[in-house]
């Protein structure tokens, strides 16, 4: 009798696990119109009882997070999002979106799945407060200590730092929805990570496939869409190798945590392809360097000439010169450095 109770209970946990949804949005961060549609998704999911969040940040922080949502305290948000100051999350715009959290959904239980990037800051906070508080001991400590020792690991990596990255998301996640025991999961993650079919820089299996192949099904949502930019801030004079070129300005991405790197600018030649540039006395030669159509913040366009200006954390400015020819690799538009 009792095998036959602990199988009819061990059936039953398969088929309520089964029974479990994922949905996965990719998206591209710090844009408040993907932020709305997030928000739309998420109020559908929860109410309709959903109440785990998969997010890209450190265990740590999204222990943070959760602490701030259940107690109330806006000093807790306030302190996490100052140490994200500088990143793709300090924007005011994810402030606002988060708060909404509190607002509206204030069961939500967030799981942190990324690499601990804020070691030094809101990771070392949760440590601190599991340390006053004699948690040492615990299963909560080890995690904690984990996700901080991979960010720092990601941090100092030398040469692709992506293969590992992917390898600690996947096994974070798994990890995550193992204890939540079968309940469904909403996750948004940049859509380099959600891809069923798409390669991260075409050879690195990203977080969904990794998913897939682990058991783990789920619905992939892609709102890049929504992201890119129509219109460029403004229209401005660039000047290199010694000529004048009119360019239009499509801002400033923050770089803040790839080491020596502090930002990135875009800007779109008008009126002036690679021929035009070859006539003005340098030949250009292609290299093998290439940024997929995720890297900028506007929709590629073939012909087209794009100029990257990348701030460093000793104050120089490394200027790269792209060019868009058509070609596509996992089916995206890129465009390859000239020099």
């Amino acid at each position: 009798m009792k095998k036959f109770i602990s199988l009819l209970i061990l059936f039953l946990g398969i088929v309520f696990s089964a029974s479990s949804e994922v949905t996965l949005v990719g998206e591209i961060h710090g844009i408040d119109d993907i932020y709305k549609e997030e928000l739309n998704l998420y109020r559908k999911f929860y109410n309709a009882g959903g109440r785990h969040y998969f997010m890209e940040v450190g265990h740590n922080t999204a222990e943070l997070l959760n602490f701030w949502i259940q107690t109330g305290e806006d000093i807790v948000l306030d302190t996490v999002f100052s140490n994200w100051k500088g990143t793709l999350m300090g924007e005011e715009v994810t402030y606002n979106y988060l708060h909404t959290f509190k607002e509206e959904f204030p069961e939500t239980v967030f799981h942190g799945i990324d690499v601990e990037h804020q070691y030094e800051t809101n990771g070392k906070i949760y440590m601190n407060f599991l340390e006053h508080n004699n948690l040492t001991d615990t299963n909560e400590y080890l995690i904690a200590s984990e996700n901080m020792e991979q960010g720092m690991k990601y941090t100092l990596k030398k040469g692709s730092k992506d293969k590992y990255r992917e390898k600690c998301l996947t096994e974070n996640f798994i990890r995550e929805y193992e204890s939540i025991n079968g309940k469904d999961v909403f996750g948004i993650f940049g859509s380099e990570h959600t891809s069923k079919d798409k390669k991260r820089l075409g050879t690195i299996p990203t977080l969904g496939m990794n998913l897939e192949k682990n058991g783990i099904h789920y619905k992939e949502i892609d709102l890049t869409n929504l992201g890119w930019l129509s219109e460029p801030f403004e229209y401005v004079i660039l000047r290199f190798n010694g000529h004048n070129f009119y360019a239009a300005y499509y801002g400033t991405q923050s770089l803040v945590g790839f080491k020596n790197f502090v930002s990135r600018s875009f800007y779109e030649l008008i009126d002036t392809d690679i021929e035009a540039l070859k006539s003005f006395g340098k030949k250009y030669k292609k290299t093998l360097n290439y940024l997929p159509q995720s890297n900028y913040p506007m929709l590629l366009k073939p012909g087209t000439v794009y100029v990257l200006d990348y701030l460093m954390d000793d104050g120089s400015v490394i200027c790269e010169i792209h060019i868009c020819e058509g070609k596509t690799k996992n089916g995206d538009l890129v465009t390859y450095q000239i020099k």
